[in-house]
């Protein structure tokens, strides 16, 4: 029948490509970079070079700081900076790195610090590539990679002069290179990956939290000493990037400030009893005590105190506003009025979302699935789930392991075509190459 040799066709022309991919990887990491660059600089020069959201106060910060005035805000920000005064409420990544490129191109330079975030923000395609091509098998990371190529909310984040992409691209670098450090014995590669981790940490504090997990991670698939040794040294490389911001912090507030003054803030807010669901707008109905006379750090403890009483008097609004985080983290359908971004991303992370979820109850059933990546990719989908519950769900939140979640879904579709004897391509399978019980 027709059908039938058209069908046979796509499959061997998709097969084909899918080998050329993973064969030729140079060729196909310059093809991935090329097309995600293109869609990112096509929508950014869509865009109004005037800027939204957070965006103002990282440009305030950036500005003081070029203009001599010291890490902090022209106004009291976020509830918690005091005006004019050393802030250390915004992690100083992503400050310094807007600063450094409008040190080079202009203090109003929005586009060119956009294009060069598009850059950044097209790479992440091409990590997901190399890293599932390495950890998962011949196939899957091209596919990933392609997926994420136009990944909508990728490509919306790329727009936004905010830490998502930045953090993301590091996020997900740090994990490519794990997946080498741990080849060879604990050493001075475990303390490089040590200092991206910092890195990535000042750029959004969250992460830390993960750290635990990842030595625990560590622990299960090797023996206690090496996993002990290499806890030490990715701590080590760590310390080496936060502690100067740590010494800083102490200086200028006269207390012990480990990485940002934020957390008050977000407790705060996030937890503030009013059914209000909607939590990335509800500024309007929250109320804050007059708190004109403290300092930034007196101002973030007061805050972080109501919040802990806000729970505590009320621990099944708590509850319930973590069930409904819960669901906006998994939530496809953005709150915006532009159909096509909603169908968009209904397609993309719908779908990632489902087969992930799927791929989950995989790795619960068949043994062959749990390889220790994937579990690690799961473990910090969960941590980011969880944190998110306590704070905010939503696009944003979840950004950072939507390319893992793109990730875990084509394995998931391959496994379970490979389980009912159908093939998308030749080697889904683990390869037995040096370091393989890490695969």
């Amino acid at each position: 029948m027709a059908s039938d040799k058209w069908l046979h066709r796509l499959e061997t022309s998709g097969r084909n490509f899918v080998q050329l991919g993973s064969t030729n990887k140079r060729l196909m990491t310059l093809f991935i970079f090329g097309l995600a660059l293109v869609v990112r600089l096509l929508y950014i020069f869509s865009l109004p070079q005037a800027l939204s959201f957070d965006e103002p106060h990282y440009h305030d910060i950036v500005y003081r700081l070029l203009t001599g005035q010291g890490y902090s805000f022209s106004s009291d920000a976020y509830h918690t900076a005091v005006a004019g005064q050393p802030t250390s409420f915004q992690e100083p990544v992503y400050p310094l790195f807007l600063s450094a490129l409008y040190a080079v191109f202009g203090l109003k330079s929005y586009l060119t610090a956009r294009l060069c975030q598009a850059f950044v923000g097209a790479l992440i395609p091409v990590v997901i590539f190399l890293m599932g091509e390495k950890v998962v098998g011949k196939g899957i990371g091209l596919v990933a990679g392609l997926f994420l190529v136009a990944y909508p909310s990728l490509v919306y984040f790329s727009g936004l002069l905010m830490t998502e992409t930045l953090f993301t691209f590091l996020l997900i670098t740090g994990l490519y290179i794990l997946t080498w450090t741990i080849e060879g014995a604990p050493g001075h590669r475990d303390v490089a990956f040590g200092m991206l981790m910092g890195i990535t940490v000042l750029t959004r504090t969250v992460l830390l939290g993960f750290l635990p997990i990842l030595f625990l991670w560590l622990w299960l698939h090797s023996s206690f000493r090496q996993a002990f040794q290499r806890a030490v040294l990715i701590g080590i490389g760590c310390a080496v990037l936060i502690l100067p911001w740590t010494v800083r912090n102490c200086i200028v507030h006269r207390a012990f400030v480990p990485l940002t003054t934020k957390g008050g803030y977000n407790i705060y807010i996030y937890s503030f009893p009013v059914r209000n669901y909607d939590f990335n707008d509800r500024w309007d109905i929250i109320t804050f005590p007059d708190m004109s006379s403290l300092s930034e750090v007196e101002r973030s403890r007061l805050l972080a105190g109501k919040g802990r009483e806000f729970i505590q008097e009320n621990p099944l609004l708590f509850i319930e506003f973590a069930f409904h985080k819960l669901i906006d983290f998994w939530n496809p359908v953005p709150r915006t009025d532009n159909r096509l971004l909603v169908v968009a991303n209904v397609i993309s992370f719908g779908g990632a979302a489902l087969f992930t979820l799927m791929g989950l109850l995989l790795l619960l059933a068949r043994p062959e699935m749990r390889r220790p990546f994937v579990i690690l990719f799961y473990g910090l989908i969960g941590f980011y789930m969880l944190e998110c519950m306590v704070f905010t769900g939503g696009m944003k939140a979840r950004l950072p392991v939507e390319p893992l979640m793109v990730l875990l879904a084509v394995f998931s579709i391959a496994s379970f075509f490979r389980r009912t004897g159908t093939t998308i391509e030749g080697d889904f399978g683990p390869r037995k190459t040096r370091g393989s019980k890490w695969r």
